[in-house]
């Protein structure tokens, strides 16, 4: 079965970190990059998270945990059915997941829903009713 790990890449002349996660099976290994970049200083390499230091460091924890909870979701629903995950796989899963929009209907858009709702009580309202009918 395949292992993850969250890891990183310094750049040291930009003075930057880069944190990815690296998939391994059968010998071969897939990154994710988290899109995430952070100065060194910023980085801790134990906790392998973004420091209070930087201005951001909540949001950019958070994005990385995003991507963490996604790739073990797939990872686990993989080993879950007794099915191999191949890097080939990892990459389309993610895609797919990509890829995939909620398709909405106007009337599942809640500012829709809101209009709908002013609309009733506006209709509702009795002086309102008592103007029109003395037009």
């Amino acid at each position: 079965m395949g292992s993850l790990f969250l890891t990183h890449k310094i750049k040291k002349k930009e003075e930057k970190v880069y944190p990815y996660f690296t998939y391994y099976n059968d010998g071969k290994k897939t990154r994710v990059f988290t899109r995430v970049v952070c100065n060194i200083k910023d980085w801790d390499k134990e906790k392998k998270r973004v420091k209070r230091s930087d201005k951001e460091y909540r949001l950019k924890n958070l994005s990385v945990d995003s991507i963490k909870t996604k790739l073990e979701t797939i990872v686990n629903r993989y080993k879950n059915n007794d099915e191999i995950l191949t890097s080939q796989q990892l990459k389309l899963e993610l895609k797919k997941r990509e890829l995939v929009k909620e398709t909405t209907s106007l009337s599942t858009l809640p500012v829709y829903n809101l209009i709908e709702e002013w609309e009733k009580e506006y209709m509702k309202n009795e002086v309102l009713i008592i103007k029109y009918q003395h037009l």
